[in-house]
């Protein structure tokens, strides 16, 4: 599914890694849309009312990347694979992209420029920040609230009713079972992160 998008404009997935061109394949294969990758150096030389898409995950470049083009009149677009199950998909802000094989429950709210990557459970009432990359196989319970530049490796697990403060990376395999509020890297899978 296509979100805020006009099929009749191409749309740039912004990225030269492997997930840029992944993105633009799977929106190729389900939509009849016109896509284009390209570096985010050249992102300044879009015109005026480009659709574009993040297809970085590094969450260091992507709030680089997000900051410069505040100010730019780009058109954010928001991708859902068809193998996705959501089940409000307009709670989904601009910029987000949802996998392959995700689960988004009732009530979630995934906020602009999101990063659901492959085989995800976002759980019932769970609210993400702006620029939130959740690593293949996240999986977090629901009412939790995460903020903003959330970068979780894979197979990272959130206990429900947890609170995710900002500039959080949490590495793979990360149990996450009380509050984290100070910005920084965690990792572990004891009862009290490090």
């Amino acid at each position: 599914m296509l979100f805020y998008c006009d099929p009749s404009k191409p749309i740039y997935v912004i990225g030269k890694g492997i997930f840029a061109h992944e993105l633009g394949f799977w929106i190729k294969k389900s939509h009849d849309v016109d896509v284009h990758c390209c570096p985010a150096e050249e992102l300044d030389s879009l015109s005026a009312g480009s659709q574009c898409l993040l297809g970085i995950q590094d969450i260091v470049r992507r709030t680089t990347i997000l900051a410069s083009a505040e100010n730019k009149p780009l058109h954010w677009v928001s991708f859902a694979h068809p193998t996705a199950w959501i089940c409000q998909p307009e709670l989904i802000q601009a910029g987000s992209v949802v996998g392959p094989l995700c689960s988004i429950g009732y009530q979630s709210q995934i906020g602009p420029h999101c990063v659901i990557n492959t085989c995800c459970k976002i759980g019932h009432g769970d609210i993400l920040g702006c620029n939130v990359v959740t690593g293949p196989a996240t999986i977090i319970g629901g009412a939790a609230c995460i903020g903003d530049n959330v970068y979780t490796g894979q197979a990272t697990s959130i206990k429900d009713k947890i609170n995710i403060g900002s500039n959080i990376c949490f590495s793979m395999n990360s149990v996450v079972t009380r509050d984290v509020l100070q910005a920084g890297n965690y990792y572990g899978n004891k009862r009290l992160l490090t």
